[in-house]
């Protein structure tokens, strides 16, 4: 009788132990696709185009894919990430979109190029879906303020601010993703179209 209460509470114990080092429910992970290359020739200009860093606020550091709610309260999606924090995840959605396009001797994080150096400086505001009391599908608002220098003469040569509010037709996750996709395309190529202008003001031919 002692024997079967001593292995009946062994096994309870097991099971317990079990229970507590059990590894939480897998994130699903969320990317965003690089915008593709464009048919034709494109004119390659001969710099070198760093990509620093972006700055955030902490509520925009993490990985996460964060939430706005009505309260002025941050959240987050629950178990549900982006492959990387959100600097990192827009700084190569915009490197890897432009390397895309040809436009550029090279595109890069890297700041150790010595000639025909220009970097680009990101500020997010806004990387966020927002809900409101009297909605319950939330908007994407997106913000970022970019910094367009010379590096040889640091010099700034544009600064500009690219602002969207995408509403979600419904409140679904993918739909949500889909939404920051579609605004970081438009971001990033109206981006494009602010250098390219930036640089024929210095260089008219």
């Amino acid at each position: 009788m002692i024997a079967r209460l001593l292995l009946t509470g062994l096994l309870f114990l097991l099971a317990s132990c079990e229970t507590i080092i059990s590894p939480p429910p897998a994130s699903q992970l969320y990317g965003l696709r690089p915008l593709p290359g464009q048919s034709g020739d494109n004119p390659n200009q001969p710099i070198n185009l760093v990509i620093s860093r972006p700055s955030a606020s902490p509520a925009l550091e993490r990985e996460f894919i964060t939430l706005h709610k009505a309260d002025n309260q941050f959240g987050y999606f629950a178990r549900v990430r982006w492959t990387t924090s959100t600097p990192e995840l827009v700084r190569f959605f915009i490197i890897d979109s432009l390397q895309n396009q040809g436009l550029f001797q090279s595109v890069t994080p890297d700041t150790r190029f010595g000639q025909n150096n220009y970097r680009l400086d990101i500020h997010i505001q806004e990387f966020q879906a927002n809900y409101t009391r009297d909605s319950e599908t939330p908007e994407v608002h997106l913000k970022l303020a970019f910094t367009f220098t010379d590096m040889a003469g640091q010099k700034p040569l544009a600064t500009f601010v690219e602002s969207l509010r995408l509403p979600i037709a419904e409140n679904r996750l993918t739909l949500v993703v889909e939404g920051f996709q579609s605004g970081m395309e438009q971001i990033t190529t109206q981006t494009i179209r602010q250098i390219m202008a930036a640089l024929k003001e210095i260089d008219p031919e």
